[in-house]
């Protein structure tokens, strides 16, 4: 769909919006039984993945249109032994055939070899009972219809090569001055980003003889991009000395797991001049 720009005048002034394209794209829901009121199915993006790689697993809570809850869905997740779990973001709703369709994201990352089993997710709703009716007529009281998803198998591979990272990263290193005065902090920023999870992915600290070393916390950032986990991490170093010093190279090996290929990320060396009294 393409909505077209719009234009507006004020103050003899013509004023335009940008066109904007809607692309609209098929669910990956599975079509609720037509004897069921909801549905329950999991299903993931992938099921073989190796030590550190991330996949998305999705439950699908499909409700029949038209059905009325008199109490909230008791909702309890399923379980990943042997992942790492982080919530993929939003919960995506909308209408497939006759049901509505709620979807849960859970992003996993492998810790440890093996054949794993993710266990069902859970729904128990609540629904009107029509058996038993007041006396004006109105029914009242709640029966409950429970529901267990499907299990998954996930297979989880050594690493082909020895890496700091999975995924597909690139990284930005910035200083802020190479000569300062006694005593003025020489900041460095360091950003990796792209594609796979930097949760557990920490920069090791900078130790230099003559120098006092400030760290912040680390800021790390994920979101979903097409069905993809992909995660920024961001970090600053304040460096303070008297006299010149060096910041030295400090470099993380990557492994991609569409090709298997070891890259290199690198954050380079800088020389600091302090600057004297006159």
């Amino acid at each position: 769909v393409s909505i077209p720009s719009y234009e507006v005048k004020i103050d003899g002034k013509s004023y335009k919006t940008q066109p904007i394209e809607i692309k609209m794209l098929k669910s990956n829901a599975p079509v609720g039984q037509s004897n069921n009121i909801f549905s329950l199915q999991m299903r993931a993006n992938k099921t073989k993945v190796m030590v550190g790689e991330s996949l998305m697993v999705t439950v699908y809570f499909s409700l029949k249109n038209g059905v009325r809850l008199s109490q909230d869905i008791q909702y309890t997740a399923p379980g990943f032994p042997g992942f790492i779990v982080t919530e993929g973001g939003d919960k995506n709703a909308y209408i497939k055939g006759n049901y509505q369709v709620q979807e849960v994201r859970y992003i996993l990352t492998a810790q440890q070899e093996g054949n794993f089993t993710a266990t069902p997710a859970h729904a128990k709703v609540g629904v009107a009972d029509r058996s038993r009716r007041d006396i004006f007529g109105m029914s009242f009281g709640t029966k409950w219809k429970q529901m267990a998803s499907n299990a998954l198998q996930i297979e989880v591979l050594p690493q082909a090569q020895e890496s700091d990272l999975i995924g597909d990263f690139t990284l930005d290193a910035t200083i802020d001055a190479q000569e300062v005065k006694a005593n003025k902090p020489v900041n460095l920023t360091i950003k990796i980003e792209g594609k796979g999870n930097l949760e557990n992915f920490e920069f090791p600290k900078y130790e230099i003889d003559g120098v006092t070393v400030y760290s912040d916390e680390a800021k790390i950032e994920t979101k979903i991009v097409n069905g993809e986990l992909h995660s920024t991490y961001s970090k600053s170093f304040a460096f303070i000395s008297e006299d010149n010093f060096s910041i030295p190279i400090r470099t993380f090996s990557v492994l991609t797991p569409k090709d298997q290929q070891l890259k290199e990320l690198k954050v380079n060396g800088y020389d600091v001049v302090i600057e004297k009294p006159s």
